[in-house]
């Protein structure tokens, strides 16, 4: 079984230049790097998104539409239907996560210690990109 990572919605993939519309709603661009991120995350550990547009089924629905797109635009079908098969999108912030992820940093969980030196790498990288602020313009560094 993978570690699990959280991934927030809005505020770190959601590129959100104009804040915060409604349940049902989303801006048509994707964070920079936001899907090269999930895929190679994929790779490393059992992808949560959530966000507060998870505690309702709509809220889950918008974000599935919104990944499929901007992932339809960089990579073929195959590509996206693995990950949106990878994706996990739960009601509920999981209790117990490796790292979480949202539009102020990083912040590693309760199983960090269990990580394959490989997940903690991958995630240092793309630490190193949030603190450049590369992948989402609201992230800094934990």
């Amino acid at each position: 079984m993978l570690p699990v990572l959280v991934v927030e919605f809005d505020g770190f993939l959601n590129a959100m230049p104009h804040g915060w519309f409604d349940l049902d709603s989303h801006e048509n661009k994707a964070a920079s790097d936001a899907v090269k991120f999930l895929i190679a995350a994929t790779e490393y550990f059992e992808v949560n998104i959530f966000g507060p547009r998870s505690l309702q089924f709509a809220g889950i629905a918008t974000m599935q539409a919104a990944i499929i797109y901007w992932t339809r635009m960089q990579v073929n079908d195959a590509t996206m239907h693995d990950l949106m098969q990878a994706l996990l999108f739960p009601m509920e912030m999981p209790e117990e996560y490796a790292v979480a992820i949202s539009g102020t940093g990083v912040k590693w969980g309760t199983t960090k210690d269990a990580l394959d030196p490989e997940a903690i790498d991958f995630i240092n990288v793309w630490q190193e990109a949030l603190s450049d602020q590369s992948l989402s313009p609201n992230v800094r560094r934990a």
